[in-house]
């Protein structure tokens, strides 16, 4: 067992003292070491020794004094280098090795040097006072660090040398100005270096950042004036987006940070904001006629930068509607067949443009969708008729047959687009209503599938009333067929005589197919006739309750001619054929004789004839009219127009005034919902409101016509007050 025993320390008696005259000895010894740093000597003390001489003032109660002394030091020092600096005297015994340097360039140099002797210093005085730093200033929150004392007495050395800072400042302007004239070289570290001085001096907004912004305003102001005029409008861009690029480097290379945004928008608005008025309109009409997509892209991304985008759709949208203009305005034969195609290829150019140099901006978009209802509805009936005229040439390509659903999808859909635009949709409708029949009775139709998917799309666009009658059609035609099919049958099993020719039959529903005006009959060789009155006595026992009106009109015929060239085919209609019998066995016959022998009422006649001696089939020799020996074509087979141009006149006539008859049973229809709900309307909000309801072009003249033809129906009546104001009649 081991006893416990308490030990006891005593303090000592006497507090320690440091040695006589270590206190001021250990000052003296740090402040020529100090010197010896500023001075960038060689320091015959270790760091090490002169750290203890710092620890050991301040355990003993001498660091406000060291503070003092190191602050009052360092300060009057960086005075002597920043007053130096302003003198420009360089010499060795002032700032170390900095040689002599007259310009801005070289100036910036010496600055250069000082921060760089500066920061290396104050990091080695640092090391050695730490202790200081550490237990005396990091305490007391209203003095600064070693590190911070060295910023701040160097700031206030410069703000109190206001022409050092202000010449640092335009140094570097002024080297700058030289890097974006191309006039030399630009030395990035070393404009790095100084303007990270004084981001660090936090003196970079006041001192360099905002006279900087100006003279970047300024020389970019100068410099768009004098290039947006001398230079074409491409080139400018270019040179607009390669600035842009530049002073992004710029930033990336030297410039602090947080002035690229402010940097990058003084730029924008001197170069691309001012001109965007000057630059829009010429621009889009020069690289949207010329398909400089990168170019319009180019302006696209430039312009959105600086909200400019509105006057370039707008110049857009001018654009479309007077290159627009041009392609429907035209009016002769030669180049209506050019416009649909051309309308289509406008498109598409178009389309092309807004996904790729407009990024498939929205607004966009809906001006290309407003320049073409514009000026398609400036010339609709007229595109609406060429349209349907344009799909019946394509639907009776042979080469259909053999395309896939996709290829057909492709080659239909930009004719859609176009359709999209159409106001007049029903003069459309009795076009394409007209072509369809011819189609399908003269067997013109390559694909019945590519036939039903255009039904299909004017169905989806246009709505199931639009497309009946032709879905009408086609039933038709299907029902012929099996009704032909029934009739062969028939032959084959004995029940109906053979008849002498086989003829193809197409029954129609009366209603269902565009009125054609009943031009009379025409003689026909007996062996047609027989077979004619074979088929009409097996459908009317079948039919009990239904008539077959024979249309010639519409009918069709292959006449063969034997020439000394060789056989050639006529593809001809009824008429035609019967004319054309007559010349038979070399006949030469006089107008009397001709309309005595095929039985043709004159008006009729008179266009058959025309129509057979444009195709050159037909020939007059003195007053009587005979087949023409001398015919000649490459082809085997020759199709022969039936419908002279005169007669395409009145076709397009009738469709119109088909289609005012309709509309104004809309019209009629529209003016008594509105009134019935409203009860009560004046003039112009009547007139107003239908032409919103209505979804065709219609004009207030139309309307104030079916207006009266209500007021005489007592549909509606003027109010006894006002007569701008009409009443509902309930």
């Amino acid at each position: 067992f081991v006893p416990r025993r308490k030990i006891l320390i005593n303090p000592f008696k006497v507090k320690p003292r440091p040695p006589a005259g270590f206190e001021a000895k250990s000052l003296m010894t740090l402040q020529n070491a100090v010197a010896v740093i500023l001075r960038k000597d060689e320091m015959s003390f270790s760091r090490e020794e002169l750290y203890r001489l710092v620890e050991s003032l301040c355990i003993h109660k001498k660091s406000q004094e060291l503070y003092q002394k190191l602050n009052y030091q360092c300060k009057t020092h960086i005075q002597n280098i920043i007053r130096i600096l302003s003198d420009r005297k360089w010499g060795k015994a002032e700032v170390g090795s900095m040689p002599e340097r007259k310009d801005d360039g070289k100036f910036l140099y010496n600055v250069q040097k000082v921060w760089q002797d500066h920061s290396k210093q104050f990091s080695t005085i640092r090391s050695i006072f730490l202790y200081l730093d550490r237990t005396y200033v990091l305490p007391h929150l209203r003095l600064t660090s070693i590190r911070g004392m060295g910023l701040s007495l160097l700031r206030d050395s410069l703000q109190n040398e206001a022409s050092v800072l202000r010449h640092i400042s335009d140094a570097i302007l002024a080297v700058i100005r030289k890097d974006r004239l191309n006039a030399g070289s630009t030395d990035a570290s070393l404009l790095r270096t100084v303007l990270g001085m004084l981001s660090e001096l936090k003196i970079y907004s006041s001192s360099f950042e905002a006279s900087f912004l100006a003279e970047t305003i300024a020389f970019y102001k100068a410099e768009g004036e004098r290039l947006v005029s001398s230079l074409k409008i491409p080139e400018y861009l270019i040179h607009a987006e390669r600035r842009l690029g530049e002073e992004r480097k710029r930033v990336q290379d030297y410039l602090v940070e947080a002035t690229k945004r402010p940097l990058i928008e003084a730029v924008e608005q001197t170069l691309i904001a001012t001109h965007v008025k000057h630059l829009s309109k010429p621009g889009v009409e020069s690289l949207v006629a010329a398909n400089r997509k990168e170019d319009l892209q180019r302006m696209y991304v430039l312009f959105q930068r600086v909200d400019g985008l509105v006057p370039l759709r707008r110049a857009f949208l001018e654009y479309i509607k007077h290159a627009g203009a041009k392609i429907v305005e035209s009016k002769n034969a030669s180049t209506e067949e050019k416009m649909i195609p051309n309308l289509l290829a406008f498109k598409g150019h178009l389309d092309k443009l807004v996904l790729e140099s407009f990024a498939s901006d929205d607004e966009f978009s809906y001006a290309l969708k407003q320049g073409f209802e514009h000026f398609v509805g400036a010339a609709d009936y007229h595109v609406a008729e060429l349209l349907a005229r344009y799909l019946d040439g394509l639907l009776c390509r042979h080469h259909l047959r053999s395309v896939s659903d996709q290829e057909a999808e492709a080659l239909f859909s930009p004719a859609m687009a176009v359709f999209s635009y159409v106001q007049s949709k029903d003069i459309f409708r009795g076009h394409y209503q007209l072509d369809l029949g011819n189609r399908l009775l003269r067997n013109r139709s390559t694909s019945r599938k590519i036939e039903s998917m255009m039904l299909g799309k004017l169905r989806s666009v246009c709505g199931a009333e639009f497309t009946k009658a032709m879905e009408a059609m086609f039933r038709d035609i299907s029902n012929s067929e099996e009704e032909s099919e029934t009739f062969r049958k028939a032959i084959r099993d004995g029940k109906v005589g053979t008849p002498p020719v086989d003829l193809g039959i197409r029954i129609l529903t009366d209603g269902s197919w565009p009125e054609a005006k009943y031009e009379g009959g025409c003689n026909l060789p007996k062996e047609i006739t027989d077979s004619q009155l074979c088929f009409e006595k097996f459908y009317t026992k079948a039919h009990t309750n239904r008539k077959l009106v024979w249309q010639y009109e519409r009918s069709s015929a292959i006449v063969l001619a034997q020439y000394a060239t060789g056989r050639k085919e006529f593809e001809v209609s009824a008429f035609q054929a019967s004319i054309l019998l007559a010349f038979s066995g070399g006949n030469r016959l006089t107008a009397a004789e001709i309309a005595k022998a095929s039985g043709i009422e004159a008006k009729q006649l008179e266009r058959t004839m025309l129509s057979l001696l444009n195709a050159r089939i037909v020939k007059k020799y003195g007053d009587k009219y005979g087949a023409n020996d001398d015919y000649r074509s490459k082809f085997f087979r020759i199709k022969v127009a039936r419908v002279i141009p005169k007669a395409k006149a009145k076709e397009r006539q009738k469709i119109q005034k088909q289609a005012f008859a309709d509309r104004s049973v809309v019209i009629d229809a529209m003016v008594v919902r509105i009134m019935k709900m409203r009860k009560s309307l004046s003039h112009s909000e009547l007139i107003g409101e239908v032409v919103k309801s209505v979804k065709f072009a219609c004009t207030a003249k139309d309307i104030q016509t079916r207006i009266k033809n209500l007021l005489n129906r007592d549909f509606i009546e003027v109010d006894g007050n006002n007569p701008q104001v009409y009443n509902y009649r309930a």
